[in-house]
């Protein structure tokens, strides 16, 4: 298997929002910049970034789509991006996520990544949840090692969503 991160055998997608008009929260342009900054380290060359080729990143960062749409499109990218590199000297070894924005957590321990289109009152509802996010890629990507990084609030409640069904201790 190839290093990690390696800019020809891996995926990335960049999800979040800076707006969140709908669910009655203000606009943060420090999470515009933040995904504007990760782009531009994705595209960048090494040293200074990964170099990753702009056909193999998916900008949905900021997406006026509904999250069902954007987890369909994400999943649907690295699925078809796996598949045509599959039988290549260059296959896809490694999917990164990056997400920024609002994270919120229902009762449930579920960490819930809101977009554009989140809600007041509907969070939860119109949302990108971790366990469909961590489904998605699974199926996306099923061989491949998926690397998630959530820059949000209650980050921690995504770990279940992608280390499985785990028996957690508290101290």
């Amino acid at each position: 298997m190839s290093g990690l991160l390696e800019p020809d055998t891996t995926v990335a997608v960049i999800l979040g929002a800076s707006d969140w008009a709908k669910a009655g929260l203000a606009r943060a342009g420090s999470f515009h910049r933040s995904a504007a900054y990760f782009q531009r380290y994705l595209l960048s060359g090494r040293p200074e970034g990964l170099g990753i080729h702009p056909d193999l990143l998916m900008n949905l960062f900021d997406d006026t789509s509904s999250p069902s749409s954007q987890l369909t499109r994400l999943k649907n990218f690295v699925q078809v991006t796996v598949s045509d590199r599959k039988e290549t000297d260059k296959p896809i070894v490694d999917v990164l996520v990056y997400y920024v924005g609002h994270g919120t957590c229902d009762h449930g321990d579920t960490l819930h990544l809101l977009v554009r289109e989140s809600e007041q009152g509907m969070e939860a509802e119109s949302s990108i949840s971790t366990p469909n996010l961590a489904r998605a890629l699974k199926i996306a990507a099923p061989q491949q090692r998926r690397i998630c990084i959530f820059d949000c609030c209650f980050s921690e409640a995504a770990v279940k969503a992608f280390a499985g069904w785990v028996r957690w201790m508290r101290p």
